[in-house]
């Protein structure tokens, strides 16, 4: 950690970029810090500060780390309490919580940075999402700060609560348009500590009563004196909705230059109660957790907002139950990242070909038990549906010839979105074991954020009633587990986690996931088409003419095709066609995307969302099309969901932001056009 005075890091560079944080704040520092630094130019210094009261060493350690790599970014944490202290033991303030750190560590900037002239002040709710060298050459020669017109203010003026008052008295200010937002304040630090001195602000907080601390010293001594900037530089994230229904209620020409610039923006400012943090639907919360999932402390942050959303836990035993390849990596990312000390089973589901994977779960450390099952979908289903609604199987789970063999008792139980009849009759194998579980639902593809879970788990073949109500799986849903919970589309009112986005640094974690699948290679070739096994499941389709019309544009030499688990004879099918095949349908496609380069592929498919699952779960950008608008003989079940039209252009926002890179053409003619941009682009 620093220690005071701070010395410019890039010689005569005179300008600091500031935060301050708490400890338990770090997570969210590092996340606005990595975003400054994500979107810095090799054309300017960035020296940044961390101001804080009391962070850990090891948490500062972590932020400093944030500038490795980057000659001209520098990364350093500051412990300013002795300075603080100087003002919080004066007579005057003392015992006064108004005065308390975090809310005026601002005004302490003139003389902690005594060695500079110029500051930039970034709040830690903000994400920097352009070059903020933008604001560096700024003429302040003649002003005191630069910053935007508060448009919360403008608005909150209007409900005679604190804002009005203190603009209409002690602010001395003529109008909520000159009170201005100090989230993101850039100083003069210069002419600041020639006319003003810090004892000047702090009395003018106490003896006022000011509620919003620094930033109503700022607004009253720099009147006249702030340069505005416009508000793509603070662009406020409103989850309380002043600013919109102020706006109906009093229109105002700031409301116009703010949504101006929102194609604009270089920084959001998730300046209400609600942050992305907390709730993964706040407003624009999908590029907050972007970032956060290539910062350091991301699984930090992924465990509180989970504890935030679901309560503590109590876990003692989990059983996990997996019928397909992508349902293990995100079992082992479950098990792995946020449960790693609670003791766990799992079961696996003759659904999938397991067999080549039984071993290295078992060396793997994290279950101590690894079942299989017999389970045969088509026959057993039969057999569910004719003795439906299975009353008798219900009260003796364990008679189920393809039962897992359990003899503990389980507190958790986790299963896919699916909710096959088995995995429901696996919920009450552990309920008459003696203890009803908590019932985790985690992502298995689109189905997770589609479905209505509810018609899901009640329209089957089995009589929930033989249990009490409280013992049914539909009362003891504790949370569905989402890569991407914004996305989520369907109607259920459960509550929404995070899963643990992988990244191929995170080696512990990927060297078990090689130790289960091996390491893989991605093809060579440009084009990856992902069979969805419409003939096994016989559903009409014309998909392979539509690849065909790609083949004959690109070259069938320069498309490969990745085999769909459950395809029967469509190996012979593609090769027949000119296609080479890609991989064994049993291993895992994340399995070849995780340590690939995905910039110079282009994936191909009907509709599955294996596509887009680079970034869902690696948060690495993909260029895709889909052909699900273009071939007309028939539509899988999924897409014929309503609430798979919301999923889907909510994921085309989403991966095109700011870039286009997933097409969903909706003729030929689109199509020969979309192929046309990419063979030009990659």
């Amino acid at each position: 950690m620093t220690e005071l005075p701070v010395i410019p890091a890039f010689g005569g560079n005179k300008l600091a970029i500031v935060l301050q944080g708490s400890d338990f704040y770090t997570p969210y520092s590092a996340v606005t810090i990595r975003s400054i630094i994500e979107n810095s130019s090799s054309d300017h210094y960035y020296d940044i500060i961390l101001k804080t009261l009391d962070m850990s060493e090891e948490n500062a350690a972590v932020i400093c780390k944030l500038a490795e790599g980057k000659d001209n970014v520098s990364v350093r944490v500051i412990n300013v309490k002795n300075c603080y202290d100087r003002y919080l033991n004066k007579e005057h303030i003392s015992g006064d919580k108004r005065f308390s750190g975090m809310s005026v560590m601002k005004i302490l900037l003139p003389e902690l940075l005594e060695n500079y002239d110029r500051a930039i002040h970034v709040d830690s709710d903000m994400l920097v999402l352009g070059d903020i060298a933008g604001v560096f050459d700024l003429d302040l020669d003649e002003y005191y700060a630069a910053a935007v017109q508060d448009i919360l203010a403008e608005f909150m003026y209007n409900d005679d609560g604190y804002v009005k008052k203190a603009i209409d008295t002690f602010l001395e200010i003529d109008s909520p348009r000159d009170y201005h937002n100090a989230a993101f304040m850039m100083f003069n630090l210069k002419k600041i500590r020639e006319d003003f001195t810090i004892d000047q602000f702090v009395d003018f907080i106490l003896d006022n009563k000011c509620e919003l601390f620094e930033q109503d010293a700022f607004n009253h001594f720099f009147k006249g004196k702030t340069l505005e900037l416009g508000y793509e530089w603070n662009f406020p994230i409103d989850t309380r909705r002043i600013i919109e229904n102020g706006n109906k209620k009093n229109p105002s020409p700031l409301y116009e230059k703010y949504m101006a610039v929102k194609p604009y923006r270089k920084v959001i400012h998730y300046a209400t109660a609600v942050k992305p943090w907390d709730s993964a639907l706040c407003p624009e919360s999908v590029k907050w957790w972007d970032v956060a999932a290539r910062s350091p402390l991301y699984n930090i942050i992924v465990d509180r907002h989970n504890k935030l959303e679901t309560g503590s836990r109590n876990s003692n035993r989990m059983f996990f139950v997996c019928e397909t390849v992508f349902q293990l990596i995100n079992i082992l990312n479950i098990k792995y990242h946020i449960y790693p000390d609670v003791k766990a089973d799992i079961g696996l589901v003759s659904t999938t070909d397991f067999s080549r994977y039984v071993k290295p779960l078992q060396d793997s450390g994290l279950f101590e038990n690894v079942y299989m099952s017999g389970y045969r979908v088509q026959t057993d289903m039969a057999i569910f549906k004719d003795n439906a609604p299975n009353r008798d199987l219900l009260k003796n789970p364990d008679s189920y010839e393809h039962a897992f063999p359990l003899t503990e008792k389980y507190t958790d139980y986790f299963m896919s979105v699916s909710a096959s009849p088995f995995q429901k009759l696996t919920y009450y194998q552990i309920v008459r074991k003696g203890i009803v579980p908590r019932v985790h639902i985690f992502e298995d593809g689109s189905d997770t954020y589609i479905t209505n879970i509810h018609s899901t788990l009640c329209g089957d073949m089995f009589d929930h009633g033989v249990f009490k109500k409280d013992q049914q799986m539909l009362n003891n849903i504790n949370e569905l587990l989402f890569y991407e919970p914004v996305l989520y589309s369907g109607r259920d009112p459960f509550t929404l986690s995070v899963l643990p986005k992988i990244h191929e640094n995170d080696t512990e974690f990927t060297d078990l996931l090689y130790s289960v699948f091996g390491k893989c290679e991605m093809p060579k070739e440009k084009y990856i088409y992902f069979n969805e096994c419409f003939s096994t499941d016989k559903i009409p389709t014309n998909d392979i003419q539509l690849l065909d019309l790609i083949g004959d544009v690109v070259g069938k030499d320069n498309v490969t095709v990745k085999l769909h688990p459950r395809a029967e004879r469509g190996e012979q099918l593609y090769m027949l066609h000119g296609y080479s095949i890609f991989a064994e349908s049993t291993v895992p496609w994340e399995m070849f995307v995780l340590s690939a380069r995905m910039k110079d592929k282009v994936l191909v498919s009907v509709s599955s969302n294996t596509l887009i699952n680079p970034y869902i779960v690696f948060n690495k950008p993909v260029y895709a099309i889909y052909l699900k608008d273009v071939m007309k003989l028939s539509q899988r079940a999924h897409v014929r969901n309503p609430s798979y039209r919301i999923f889907f252009n909510k994921t085309m926002h989403l991966l095109n932001d700011p870039e286009k890179r997933v097409f969903c053409p909706t003729s030929l003619d689109q199509l020969y056009a979309d192929i046309e941009f990419l063979e030009g682009t990659l």
